[in-house]
């Protein structure tokens, strides 16, 4: 086994973070797990985060989900989810053109910005659904506090690359961890502090397929005999931000949370236009159970 110093200084080597950065994050670690592990195996963790193979360094490739800002090298393969139009932009009374995607995996998402020309031309024909492979790319922070890929002229893309990824309905139907103040729409799990409960509503609903009614008639299926469904609306925040999470339906009916309770809510994060912030619809929420999140984070650590 690799001692503290040992981990801590191949983290240092492979990833170009200081010293200092690195045993901030591991302690960081330590504390998030309520120190029910060892510096070393809050190290152990961070490593694999950072994507860091200590017993194989064979490979280096990060999974999308283990990419942070900072990183001056990123190698990973991904699948397209989404594809963003070129941007024309002037720099020193040059025309210039940054275009965007959004990439894929198993354990997460990310931006991906080009700033060649060359190979902005040569993903005209790219497709939603294709793979990819980058190599040669650096990652730094975007305006929401998260990692962005960003290829430089010498950075590598190839296009469908025999690799194995899970087919893209598996892909969007993942849930990335998220700290609060970080998330941006699509879909996110977060881990908080229950602060605030709404009284509970209801409104109309179609029996048959489940859609709001307006004056107990449905678009699809006209004049019905209305069913009620249960909305519970609540907040929780987890030390950098908080957030409105509603829940409709069997999950309202359930809800039986107290102030003060730490949660893990999976769902799908939009932005309110009116409130000008960002919510979630959940699709699961249970209470949170550090021993269960060191488990988790264990068995990542030995698939």
């Amino acid at each position: 086994m690799l001692s503290y110093e040992e981990i801590v200084n191949k983290i240092v080597a492979e990833r170009g973070l200081s010293k200092e950065e690195v045993e901030r994050r591991i302690k960081k670690k330590r504390e998030e797990l309520e120190n029910l592990v060892t510096l070393e195996g809050a190290a152990y963790i961070v490593a694999h985060e950072l994507g860091i193979k200590l017993f194989n360094v064979s490979s280096s490739r990060l999974k999308i989900g283990n990419i942070l800002p900072g990183l001056r090298r990123v190698d990973f393969v991904g699948r397209v989810l989404k594809i963003y139009e070129p941007i024309e932009y002037e720099k020193d009374g040059k025309k210039n053109l940054v275009q965007s995607i959004l990439v894929g995996d198993e354990t997460g998402r990310v931006r991906v910005v080009i700033w060649s020309r060359g190979l902005i031309e040569r993903i005209k024909d790219l497709n939603v659904g294709d793979a990819v492979r980058i190599s040669g790319a650096y990652s730094k922070e975007n305006k929401y506090g998260r990692a962005e890929v960003h290829l430089r002229e010498s950075s590598k893309f190839e296009i469908n690359p025999k690799v194995d990824l899970p087919p893209l309905e598996e892909i969007w139907q993942t849930y990335e961890r998220s700290e609060i103040a970080t998330i941006e729409e699509g879909r996110f799990e977060i881990k908080g502090t229950l602060v605030y409960i709404f009284e509970p509503s209801e409104y109309n609903a179609c029996p048959k397929c489940g859609k709001k009614l307006v004056g107990n008639i449905c678009e699809e299926h006209g004049a019905v005999e209305p069913t009620k469904v249960k909305i519970q609306a609540f907040v929780v925040d987890d030390g950098t931000g908080n957030i409105r999470v509603t829940v409709f339906r069997n999950l309202a009916e359930n809800f039986n949370y107290q102030l003060g309770d730490e949660l893990v809510i999976n769902g799908d994060v939009s932005f309110n236009e009116i409130g000008g912030s960002y919510e979630i619809l959940a699709r699961s929420v249970s209470k949170a159970n550090a021993k269960m999140e060191v488990k988790k984070l264990i068995k990542e650590l030995n698939p």
